[in-house]
């Protein structure tokens, strides 16, 4: 848990990503979905406009449905429901593209990147709270992405020039060839599934009725068809006619566009039975959905409510990815509820039962990171993270210190699976800036202001320093040796990004001595860890890799899997700085294949460079290109810095790749390995690896770049004078090479080395390799 950006995908919310399921069936508006689709063929940005209750984000998850086969490259949802702000809105639509939540210090440039020119749908659902930051984020990315349409659902226009508005009209009566109107077909429908068996024929006139007096709004028709058990059509109509007679005594009180769906509710409410009045009043508490669990711990619910509540359409019951099943409220009948649950005085009540229950959650999460378990705790932190924030958001709104830094602290080690850590900075400074009450544990500060350190390491490393240093104080007040020489560690990490290894050397074999002192091997695992991060950094390889090989087996033993990637990245870059080809190769391919089985993105651009460093060291120059082109991807996308001690060599390796491979070949393929998306890269350097594994596997990596070079002018039939005139170097030196590379190859002519050198795949003239990517530069094909 040491390092503040790693992320894997399965910890973001359901709400993006795959398109909702439900499991009712999509009545009627087969004229709308006929003209939203042909809209979709001719304009980039369509907008399903009209006020709630329309079913605005039911009939967009149809037309995606019906239009997936025009758009090869995916279809991504996003769910703003539950998005307050700018930053909210950005990372939500950059986890969608990216499909994992680490969506970068640009979420919207990281999005750009990514989708690139792919032929894809992004629809984004309920954007009228934050159609501001949604008009600003889909201009950027129709702008940078060609073959991008957006497709979005909100109250009020996004004002985007290119938007074309669709205002989503009422489920019409009965018309022209249609036994009946798509109103009373919904009607009918929904009644089925709450009354089986029953019988309409002669009511069909009473519901056209209801359907005209609800103004042909789906969600009002719904909640009105799930009382058909209890109430004839015709008395249901009477109670729906008293409802808006009354609303319309209210004078302009109510909206009149509302005034339907304000008079279902208040009947819907009446007939309720109290004890479901009241859980579905505390279930207005959650913003994101919740499970079964949460219903009854958070507002009292048992199996009947629950079913009660979703059989009269006041609650939606939909599984979620792992199959499990989670209910979700209506933003109406939400918004509504939130009234009720206000006027009876049991708002805060039910908060603090939201926050003990998200509390839970976190602590039950924090006993298992760095675990075996961590990935398991992760997926139940991911379903509820809209609702654990907002207890965060809440807790801070009370000034409840204690509440709101107990979970910033205890999210750590979700938050940075999720974004980078400097997303929650402003969270975090407002938790802490909160007075300390008398009775406060100074632990539970601590480790918030340790996750403020790491929030801040890349914006201002003193802040930084300064968030690690006051922890340790209040650690060490406190008692906690092991979150002490955690803290420890986070200061080291300061000092080893701002390129002072001797203050970080210092620091970390303090965090080592308390670790070992009280028996914490996870603890321990990392202090090595880190320490070898810094004798790599000044090139102290003997230091580091015993350090590392232990690290990297106790790291296997407790079965953290993200600590042992992090691992086998730097113990390939050890191998790689003296010079041991395969076993560098061995070790990226591992931490490749981690990174692939649990989508970690931190330290990804290092396998890429590091392969390229290899690379350009045996003389592939050419697959240093193109790895360079799908690093400088993986950095944009995901917005993961180079660390400061990797900078020299890396520009080192760059230049003199560079130097040796013409400008005419370089830039094509610097710029095939950076037109990747980021879930091709991660192929292509696995390709990558492979085909340097059997180059190095054969004589040729044993050739020094000078002979390198030899071979290639033999393999054009120069003779030693000729070589020697176009290397700059005398003919004696030359034929010194020649006999080497005769040696090593195992040849013993001219003629042998230029045909072993055309079986190796290495060509005259510039150094182009054999991928198919080279062939088709060389060949101008492609």
């Amino acid at each position: 848990m040491n390092d503040p950006g790693r992320s894997r995908p399965g910890a973001g919310r359901g709400a993006t990503g795959a398109l909702p399921s439900y499991l009712t069936r999509f009545v009627g508006r087969v004229d709308e979905v006929h003209q939203l689709l042909a809209l979709l063929r001719t304009d980039r940005l369509v907008t399903i406009c009209g006020t709630g209750g329309l079913g605005k984000t039911r009939l967009a998850v149809e037309i995606a449905e019906r239009c997936r086969d025009r758009f090869p490259d995916g279809v991504l949802w996003v769910s703003l429901g539950a998005v307050g702000d700018q930053a909210g809105a950005e990372r939500a639509i950059g986890t969608a593209a990216l499909r994992h939540p680490s969506s970068g210090a640009d979420p919207i440039a990281s999005a750009s990147a990514v989708i690139g020119r792919r032929r894809m749908l992004l629809v984004l659902d309920n954007c009228e709270q934050v159609a501001a930051e949604c008009a600003a984020a889909v201009t950027t990315l129709l702008g940078d992405c060609p073959s991008l349409r957006v497709m979005t659902t909100s109250r009020i226009p996004l004002q985007v020039p290119a938007e074309q508005v669709y205002a989503i009209p009422p489920l019409g009566g009965l018309s022209e060839g249609r036994s009946q109107g798509d109103a009373v077909a919904l009607f009918l429908d929904r009644a089925a599934l709450g009354a089986p068996g029953w019988e309409a024929a002669s009511s069909v006139d009473e519901i056209a009725q209801i359907c005209a007096r609800l103004e042909g709004l789906p969600l009002a028709i719904e909640l009105a068809a799930s009382w058909v058990r209890v109430l004839s059509p015709a008395d249901l109509l009477v109670e729906i006619s008293r409802g808006l007679g009354a609303l319309s005594e209210a004078g302009d009180v109510v909206e009149v566009r509302h005034r339907s769906m304000q008079a279902v509710l208040d009947s819907t409410w009446t007939w309720l039975p109290a004890p479901d009045r009241d859980v579905l009043a505390r279930l207005s508490v959650f913003v994101d959905g919740f499970s079964r669990d949460a219903a009854q711990k958070v507002a009292g619910a048992t199996l009947g409510t629950l079913a009660t509540l979703s059989e009269r359409a006041l609650i939606r019951r939909a599984p979620d990815a792992s199959g499990t099943t989670r209910y979700h409220v209506h933003e109406v009948v939400r918004v509504f509820a939130v009234q009720r649950l206000r006027e009876q005085r049991a708002w805060e009540e039910t908060e603090l039962r939201h926050y003990a229950y998200a509390a839970d959650l976190v602590r039950s999460a924090q006993l298992v990171w760095d675990t075996a378990d961590e990935p398991a705790a992760l997926a139940v932190i991911a379903a509820d993270s809209g609702n654990i924030e907002a207890a965060v958001t809440r807790a801070i709104a009370r000034r409840a210190a204690t509440d709101a830094l107990r979970l910033a602290g205890g999210l750590f080690g979700y938050w940075i699976y999720t974004a980078p850590l400097e997303a929650r900075r402003q969270m975090l400074e407002e938790a802490l800036a909160i007075p300390a009450d008398a009775a406060e544990d100074p632990a539970v500060r601590a480790r918030a202001l340790n996750v403020a350190g790491y929030a801040w390491l890349y914006r201002d490393r003193q802040v930084a320093a300064q968030r690690f240093t006051r922890a340790v104080t209040l650690y060490r007040q406190a008692g906690d040796l092991a979150g002490e020489a955690w803290t420890l560690r986070g200061l080291g990490y300061v000092h080893l990004v701002g390129n002072e290894p001797d203050t970080s050397d210092r620091l970390n074999d303090e965090s080592l001595r308390i670790c070992r002192a009280v028996g914490d091997r996870t603890g321990v695992a990392w202090s090595l860890f880190d320490g070898a991060e810094s004798a790599v950094a000044r090139r102290q390889l003997d230091r580091a890799l015993p350090r590392l090989l232990e690290a990297e087996r106790a790291f296997a033993d407790l079965g953290i899997d993200y600590a042992r990637y992090r691992t086998l990245i730097l113990l390939g870059d050890v191998h790689r700085l003296e010079r041991d080809w395969l076993p560098a190769l061995q070790r990226y391919r591992q931490a490749l294949d981690l990174q692939r089985r649990r989508h970690f993105t931190t330290r990804g651009a290092e396998i890429m460079e590091g392969l390229g460093a290899l690379a350009t060291e045996v003389g592939r120059v050419d697959l240093t290109a193109r790895l360079h082109g799908s690093a400088a991807t993986w950095r944009r996308a995901l917005g993961s810095a180079r660390l400061g001690y990797n900078t020299t060599d890396f520009d080192a390796t760059h230049a003199e790749a560079q130097r040796r491979l013409p400008s005419a070949q370089w830039l094509p393929l610097f710029d095939s390995g950076q037109r990747l998306t980021v879930e091709e890269t991660e192929v292509d350097t696995d390709t990558i690896a492979r085909d340097l594994t059997v180059w190095c596997a054969s004589p040729v990596a044993h050739l020094t770049r000078r002979e390198l070079d030899v071979l290639r002018l033999v393999s054009e039939g120069l003779s030693n004078p000729e070589i020697a005139s176009a290397l700059v170097v005398s003919p004696r030196t030359v034929h010194a090479h020649v006999r080497s590379i005769f040696e090593k190859l195992g040849v013993s002519s001219r003629t042998a080395a230029a045909l072993r050198a055309r079986e190796l795949g290495i060509r005259g003239g510039a150094e182009i390799g054999t991928s198919a990517e080279a062939k088709r530069v060389d060949t101008g094909s492609g």
